[in-house]
């Protein structure tokens, strides 16, 4: 195989490697309190809940921000069409 793909698969072990340490470490039941709900979980759920809301925010806000730009630009671009015409 090309050393390339050999580099993937090792990467790939390695990234297994971390999340099954992970997993392994926060398999503990932690209490989560937000609000007026509180349950308990295992930490693990709880990191992976807390990842899943920080990755949508971030998603969110570039996805708002890049339209945003969008518009802007492409309204700049029909106020110079408009000119030229």
């Amino acid at each position: 195989m090309k050393k390339s793909v050999w580099l993937k698969v090792l990467l790939i072990l390695v990234l297994a490697a971390i999340i099954l340490a992970l997993v392994i470490q926060n398999l503990a039941i932690a209490p989560f309190n937000f609000l007026f709900l509180s349950f308990s979980a295992p930490m693990i759920a709880v990191i992976l809940i807390a990842l899943f809301i920080g990755f949508s925010m971030g998603i969110l806000t570039y996805t708002l921000i890049f339209n945003k730009e969008k518009k802007q630009t492409s309204s700049a671009q029909n106020s110079v069409n408009k000119a030229q015409k």
